[in-house]
């Protein structure tokens, strides 16, 4: 986990994005994030569970 560095110097709007960028909420989030996509990257290698489910990435698009 990145540790909190002094912040004296920055400006109000500025100090409060990097606080929330490196809070623990923000990190478990982002972190969480990477970890679902790399199941289901490793779930789109394996050809039985891209016949059974199709692939995600696919679904992904389709939303947008």
């Amino acid at each position: 986990m990145v540790e909190p560095q002094d912040m004296s110097g920055m400006q109000g709007r500025r100090k409060s994005i990097a606080a929330f960028i490196e809070g623990k909420g923000f990190v478990r989030t982002i972190t969480l994030l990477i970890f679902f996509n790399s199941i289901t990257l490793g779930m789109e290698t394996n050809p039985a569970m891209v016949a059974r489910f199709g692939t995600w990435s696919k679904k992904g698009s389709d939303l947008f």
